[in-house]
């Protein structure tokens, strides 16, 4: 099996739910708030495909209109926790904020990168013309620093891309007042070789043994915060 940042870090959440969702292939509906990430992923990426091409940004209202457009037609079951139209609303207002306070700053060097590297894969979300690999994240609630610094997928991706790696998290959060900011965070030799001769091998033993315990003391295992949740526990 191939791991991803995606895969990696489902099993160390919770490995019922990693062998649910990888192994047994069970398909549930996409929680509402990952469904808003991914239209939002779409329609920056649009922007930047265009840039690249252009030389410039499209309008913060095309941009906001190609979200609605993007939003409004699911491709997929969702599970609507949260209120459809609140959600594209404010997926509108996140996406035109990041357009008119990020994006002018940003030059695209390569759109949507994919990687593999010993069975480790992935895709870049975008690396601009600084060589910095960047990822949007959409978020109930503002990050800090240190949450940027401790998160594995920088690390992933680093070791995908073979070497230290600056990385920067474009967040868009729907708090009262949404948001649009950047956080920057590095990986260096010494993390990569941690994550390739210490974590991934266990990792790979772990799937290979087939344990999956569920992780019944983690703040997800509850029913608003994990979609396997009645699966799991029925």
């Amino acid at each position: 099996m191939n791991l991803s940042y995606s895969r990696i870090s489902t099993l160390l959440g919770c490995p019922r739910k990693f062998e649910l969702r990888y192994v047994e292939g069970v398909r549930v509906p996409a929680p509402s708030p990952f469904y808003l990430g991914r239209r939002v992923h779409e329609a920056l990426a649009e922007n930047y495909r265009h840039k690249f091409r252009d030389g410039e940004d499209m309008k913060a209202e095309e941009v906001g209109e190609r979200f609605m457009e993007l939003f409004s037609e699911p491709d997929e079951e969702v599970d609507w926790g949260e209120s459809q139209d609140y959600l594209r609303d404010v997926g509108i207002l996140l996406v035109q904020k990041y357009m008119k306070s990020i994006s002018p700053n940003i030059h695209p060097l390569n759109v949507e990168f994919k990687f593999e590297r010993d069975g480790v894969t992935g895709i870049c979300d975008l690396i601009d013309q600084r060589g910095m690999v960047v990822d949007y994240k959409t978020s109930a609630r503002r990050w800090g620093q240190d949450e940027a610094d401790r998160k594995l997928q920088p690390l992933v991706y680093a070791f995908g891309l073979g070497g230290p790696t600056n990385f920067e998290f474009h967040i868009l959060t729907k708090t009262k007042v949404p948001a649009a900011y950047i956080i920057q965070t590095a990986r260096s030799m010494k993390e990569i070789s941690w994550f390739s001769e210490v974590l991934l091998p266990r990792v790979r033993r772990q799937i290979e043994a087939g344990i999956f315990p569920p992780n019944a003391e983690s703040n997800f295992c509850r029913e608003k915060s994990c979609e396997y949740y009645q699966i799991c526990k029925g």
